[in-house]
């Protein structure tokens, strides 16, 4: 059976026939279109009575038969409204192609459309939930943000009478968080913003902040502390002065007790950091978690995903982690971070600006997006977090 546009060929074919040539076959002709439009009854489902009105128009104002009406009302497609029911207008419709009168076939079965959906699916949220937890200050204007903390105490000590006080000044450190310059630039086609789904072009500002939050939370881990960078909670260089590599815990694997290890290696001598810590992680890693068994076959944890906790400590997805889990993770990796999330700073030195551009390519009609911020980050509280690297495995 031919397809549903070969058949619509067809009929414009037959409609374009001049009959009053002595070679034109009309009889055969009109056989041959009834059966096209018996083909196009299986593939139509719609618009009968309007396609029915323009076929009586167009018998009353008999015009030739070579025109194919556009523009009417009825644009509608040749159907029956129950298949199984002959059309009693089909006798209707063969005399007037035999009397060289026009019959009605709508535009939108001759040019079949390609119809864009109003809206564009997003794909799965690319940020970690780590940069909204973070302690924020907004430092507009500002070049530079140092914050002070205190990474430790003095102790007092016996002394003898008329002897010199023993030293207890509070150790003073400065973490410096350095001004940096994040970016995001995109092109797309100016016939993009044409089309029904001219939402594109406005997703495609809101995905250049996207790229630019995404970036950060990568870099509140990662971020090397260099010229123009953040320095992040794995930075072990003089630029995060805040964390000590000596309070490091080095695991080889994930077993029973290994979050009980990070959790208790985590506060002061005196603090076990009990509140608001979360254990930061990749995502093998928690699936490495989940699949824990007792001796008895048991989950060893109990990890709720809607509540983001492994037994009711909260946890943050953040792929910049490496992975425990994974045997192609090298050794002295960062894998894991716990510690409350607010002993992080982002500093923000200016807001987002997004700007949408056609000059640049404008021969090619493309049109340019891009986004820009300043911004810093450090840990600014003495060993925030406690930071667990993959070790050498025996």
């Amino acid at each position: 059976m031919k397809t549903k546009a070969e058949i619509l060929a067809r009929i414009k074919e037959i409609l374009d026939i001049d009959l009053d040539k002595d070679d034109a076959d009309v009889d055969t002709l009109t056989t041959e279109l009834r059966n096209l439009q018996d083909d196009l009854e299986k593939y139509e489902e719609t618009n009968v009575k309007e396609t029915r009105q323009a076929i009586k128009d167009a018998l009353k104002r008999g015009a030739d038969i070579g025109r194919i009406v556009e523009g009417s009302s009825a644009a509608g497609r040749m159907t029956d409204p129950d298949p199984d029911t002959k059309r009693p207008d089909r006798e209707e419709r063969g005399k007037a192609l035999l009397e060289k009168r026009a019959i009605t076939i709508g535009s939108g079965d001759i040019a079949l459309s390609t119809i864009a959906a109003p809206n564009v699916n997003d794909t799965w949220n690319p940020v970690s939930g780590l940069l909204d937890s973070v302690d924020r200050e907004v430092v507009i204007g500002a070049e530079s943000y140092d914050q002070p903390f205190i990474a430790g105490y003095g102790e007092g000590e016996y002394t003898a009478e008329n002897a010199d006080y023993a030293d207890a000044e509070p150790n003073i450190k400065y973490a410096k968080l350095a001004k940096t310059f994040v970016t995001a630039y995109a092109e797309i086609s100016r016939m993009v913003q044409k089309l029904p789904a001219a939402a594109y072009a406005m997703i495609v500002e809101s995905a250049l902040i996207k790229a630019v939050r995404r970036k950060l939370a990568r870099e509140i881990m990662i971020g090397n502390g260099a010229d123009g960078h953040l320095s992040g909670i794995f930075n072990t260089g003089d630029t995060n002065p805040a964390m000590d590599e000596a309070n490091d815990v080095i695991l080889v694997s994930i077993e029973n007790d290994t979050l009980d290890e990070i959790i208790g290696s985590y506060g002061g001598d005196e603090d076990s950091g009990e509140g608001e810590a979360v254990l930061i992680l990749n995502k093998e890693d928690l699936k490495a978690f989940s699949k824990l068994r007792t001796t008895t076959g048991n989950k060893v944890h109990e990890i709720k995903r809607r509540a983001r906790t492994i037994d009711e400590i909260p946890y943050i997805i953040n792929s910049a982690c490496g992975a425990i889990s994974k045997d192609s993770t090298d050794e002295d990796v960062y894998c894991m971070a716990y510690g409350n999330p607010k002993n992080y700073k982002l500093a923000v030195f200016s807001d987002v600006e997004a700007q949408e551009s056609a000059d640049y390519k404008f021969k090619q009609g493309m049109v340019a997006y891009r986004a820009d911020s300043f911004y810093g980050g450090n840990v600014v509280v003495a060993n925030g977090f406690v930071r667990v690297k993959k070790g050498e495995a025996a």
